[in-house]
């Protein structure tokens, strides 16, 4: 089985996301015959198609009809996974692994130095054991056969989640190595020797991280975030001209993290660069186990796809790419599987969700995890631990406050880090417990 394609398209397979994708996935791309079909993959049996173009050609306004000049050879795909469209033109809808890649063809081998050579110097990498080049192409016609085609799943969140899990990966794969690289890459195969480190309890589920992982594995850290963050330590923010002077964060705080991820957030570029100045200079030599979190959480948020592909240190050129050498494909595997899994009936979902701290819950995760709304893990989450209309964020804070009390005396102050909330918002739940205690004689409002 082949899929054909124009050569830019090439650039969007090896180096962006290290996937095959349906073309809805890969904005700015130049048209080609894949685009007849946005929402899947365009499969043929045959090798070479003619005007692989020409379907584009009014978008772009190009009267040259163009043919295929790249075709991926696949290894053996499970039918199930595929709509047939006649004898010779099949669909997919779900992302292809790299390692289902058994050849790329060229038939010109000019063309395939100038393709190969370009995402070397801009993107990524090819595997160069790969390529081949068909002395005598011979080209068939492909018409759209007119068919309704079943809608298609959407993976855009899982996919999200596994651009940002490859993202941590290639940062501390680059600039750390070691333990934490391999605690990693333990973590998404389970054949490999488990490793532990600090930065894995950000998987684990680990509730110190919760502040800035249900920002992060959305979207970049903005000035609200900040803002809020300061609100709850007590950090004091200083503006000029309307812009944060991060120079007066405290450097031992959660603000200054969020500080620093908010001004080095991906816009027009990702700032990579800058923003290891920043941490080699304010971090690495006074907390080194500070320093990897600030790489792991860049990773995360700015994801593999837009980290900056080749930085320039003073003693080495670090390429934030997989080369496709050793256990790369293995790598790219295994997260691929831990994210896009299929799901799971509600039943099991049920049962795993009650096995599960309440306490140390992402909603966000789960949803990506099962591959379903954030309503409905909070439906699943009242369901399992019985919880009333009260907010689930709320009842977990209440439920945190009277441990808190049992244990020992704390001030506002004290309660309110531990929570993470304001002090305004600890005074008024702690009216509310009060005002229960007072009513009813139950310790506790919600029966928690």
């Amino acid at each position: 089985m082949f899929i054909p394609l124009y050569s830019t398209s090439l650039a969007h397979i090896y180096g962006n996301f290290e996937l095959i994708l349906p073309v809805k996935y890969l904005p700015n791309r130049i048209e080609d015959i894949q685009d007849i079909y946005p929402n899947h993959i365009l499969l043929s049996k045959h090798k070479w198609i003619k005007e692989c173009r020409v379907f584009a050609s009014k978008n772009i306004g190009m009267n040259k009809i163009t043919n295929c000049d790249v075709s991926i050879e696949l290894n053996e795909i499970d039918e199930k996974d595929l709509i047939k469209l006649d004898d010779n033109f099949y669909l997919c809808d779900k992302p292809i692994l790299l390692s289902q890649v058994k050849y790329i063809w060229f038939f010109d081998k000019g063309q395939m130095r100038l393709s190969v050579g370009n995402i070397k110097l801009t993107q990524g990498f090819v595997p160069e054991h790969l390529l081949k080049i068909d002395e005598n192409p011979q080209f068939v016609k492909f018409n759209k056969p007119k068919k309704r085609i079943p809608k298609p799943k959407d993976f855009s969140k899982q996919l999200t989640l596994y651009d940002k899990y490859l993202g941590a990966i290639i940062m501390i794969r680059s600039f750390i190595g070691g333990k934490d690289y391999q605690s990693l890459l333990s973590f998404f195969d389970k054949n490999r020797e488990q490793v532990d480190s600090n930065i894995l309890t950000f998987l684990t589920g680990d509730p110190k991280w919760n502040s800035i992982k249900k920002i992060i594995l959305k979207r970049s850290v903005e000035i609200e975030d900040v803002k809020k963050m300061a609100e709850i330590e007590n950090v004091k923010l200083d503006f000029f001209l309307g812009l944060l002077n991060g120079e007066t964060i405290p450097i031992n705080t959660r603000t200054y993290t969020f500080a620093t991820l908010y001004f080095y957030r991906p816009l027009v570029d990702t700032k990579l660069p800058g923003f290891l100045r920043e941490i080699d200079a304010d971090i690495k030599k006074s907390n080194f186990e500070r320093y990897k979190s600030f790489l792991f959480l860049y990773g995360i948020m700015v994801g593999y796809s837009l980290v900056d592909f080749k930085i320039y240190g003073k003693d080495k050129t670090f390429c934030n790419r997989f080369k496709f050498e050793n256990d790369d494909l293995d790598i790219i595997e295994s997260v691929y599987k831990t994210v896009f899994k299929e799901k799971i009936s509600r039943k099991e979902r049920l049962l795993e969700i009650g096995k599960m701290d309440l306490e140390q819950i992402n909603i966000s995760e789960l949803a990506q995890k099962y591959q379903v709304s954030e309503q409905t893990i909070r439906k699943d989450i009242r369901e399992v631990f019985k919880i009333g209309k009260i907010r689930i964020e709320k009842y977990i804070k209440l439920k945190k406050l009277k441990q808190l009390l049992t244990e020992s005396k704390l001030s506002t102050q004290d309660i309110s880090e531990k929570l993470a909330i304001s002090k305004n918002t600890t005074r008024k739940y702690l009216k509310e417990l009060e005002a229960n205690k007072q009513r009813d004689g139950r310790i506790f409002l919600y029966s928690l």
